[in-house]
């Protein structure tokens, strides 16, 4: 094996991170609400995603719903 111990180690680095950031971002998100029923074009906006004229020339993502 190429990387071995080493490879072991920061992939197990890496996995303490994402849990870490996994319960931070549980321990904000307690007592918030899901927003179900809100159409996306209002999620657009309200985080600023709605500028079309941005992203000229950019294939825009396909939605899967």
């Amino acid at each position: 094996m190429k990387y071995g111990e080493r490879a072991f180690r920061y992939c197990q680095h890496d996995a303490g991170h994402a849990i870490g950031t996994l319960r931070i971002a549980a321990r904000r998100s307690a007592g918030r609400r899901v927003l179900d029923g809100v159409a996306d074009s209002t999620i657009e906006t309200l985080l600023g995603l709605d500028r079309a004229a941005d992203f000229y020339g950019a294939e825009r993502k396909a939605r899967s719903c």
